[in-house]
């Protein structure tokens, strides 16, 4: 019981802290809210099919750094920023489907001694 309550803890205060900084990245289009109902859904699926479920999951500095990046190029080209952040999405998506159906994860033993 004590480590759940600690990853669920340790989960909230981190969808708080960058969800804040990214609400003041992308202008309030994502922000504390979206942090937790994407903490929410990719942990709750993590969680039930990965097999792990005591796994911390969330928005990093590195993907505060992407977005800000990506907020900038979507204001230098006129692009609207949510809607190039969904394409981003479907891509990442569809290839993990892909590496998944043809176990690229086999590739790995090629680049490590493990």
């Amino acid at each position: 019981l004590a480590s759940i309550i600690y990853i669920y803890l340790a989960t909230v205060t981190k969808a708080i802290t960058f969800g804040g900084f990214l609400g003041d990245i992308t202008d309030g289009l994502q922000g504390v809210l979206e942090s937790f109902m994407g903490h929410l859904l990719a942990g709750g699926v993590f969680c039930l099919l990965a097999g792990q479920p005591l796994t911390v999951l969330g928005c990093t500095g590195p993907v505060l750094i992407f977005e800000k990046i990506l907020v900038e190029f979507c204001d230098n080209y006129g692009i609207y920023y949510l809607t190039l952040r969904l394409w981003i999405g479907l891509w990442s998506a569809l290839f993990c489907i892909i590496i998944v159906a043809v176990d690229g994860s086999a590739i790995v033993r090629y680049f490590t001694r493990f």
